[in-house]
């Protein structure tokens, strides 16, 4: 099992390639990074400093309209949010991510931007929205086949 100081050292390596590669990263890269860095200084707790990695990363995203790296981005923003009790600010991130698969793009990819809005939709006590929010993630979840992330969707949904 990794320790919290393997998860520092990790953060650490990232803001260090960043840093030091950002000339010769590619946007791609560099957005990748970001998420990276972003995710673990989420998973160690510091949601501030996460936000601000993955505001860059945003910026980086927009600038090179990668939708998948967007939402990829969007979501994670949102979770750092989430966690700084932003609810609505994590909200508009949640519905941006959602808003880019549409009815066409990655399945997967929806129903976990679709959990965040349910999330920050819960937070922002807008409970009956805030189930149709999961339960459509749920359903996504079901037509592929995946009955833990059905099943545990299904009882965050009951729990509001």
């Amino acid at each position: 099992a990794l320790t919290s100081e393997d998860w520092e050292s990790a953060a650490e390596l990232e803001k260090r390639i960043v840093s030091e590669c950002a000339s010769v990263l590619t946007p791609g890269d560099l957005i990748d990074r970001r998420i990276r860095q972003g995710a673990l200084l989420g998973r160690l707790g510091d949601q501030t400093e996460a936000s601000n990695v993955l505001s860059q990363a945003l910026l980086v995203a927009e600038t090179a309209a990668d939708q998948a790296r967007l939402s990829r981005v969007l979501r994670y923003l949102g979770q750092a949010e989430l966690q700084l009790g932003a609810s609505a600010d994590a909200l508009s991130h949640f519905r941006r991510a959602c808003d880019i698969h549409g009815t066409s793009g990655d399945a997967r990819e929806k129903a976990m931007a679709l959990v965040g809005m349910g999330n920050a939709l819960a937070q922002l006590n807008r409970k009956d929205e805030a189930r149709d929010a999961l339960d459509q993630a749920a359903a996504i979840h079901e037509r592929l086949g995946d009955v833990k992330g059905t099943a545990t969707i299904r009882k965050a949904t009951n729990a509001l």
